[in-house]
């Protein structure tokens, strides 16, 4: 997804957060931070939500107080040529 932006992107990092619901569907998705542009901070957006993730296992369901899996501070970086 980034390769095919590559042109329109600045260097910098976007980092976003988000829920894991028991299904491996994402919610809450969101830009945290960003020091890039804002093709990178929507790159960053597309490619979690482009991503197809598992179910959580149901060992970790147990153990999780809010019935989601935070992900928070992933980053995205690009860095100068």
């Amino acid at each position: 997804l980034a390769s095919a932006h590559a042109g329109d992107l600045s260097p910098g990092t976007a980092k976003v957060a988000f829920h894991i619901l028991p299904n491996g569907t994402v919610r809450n998705l969101q830009v945290t931070s960003n020091t890039g542009n804002t093709a990178l901070a929507r790159v960053a957006l597309q490619t979690v939500r482009t991503t197809r993730l598992p179910p959580l296992p149901s060992s970790l369901l147990r153990i999780l107080p809010n019935g989601y899996l935070p992900a928070d501070d992933i980053a995205f970086t690009v860095y100068p040529r």
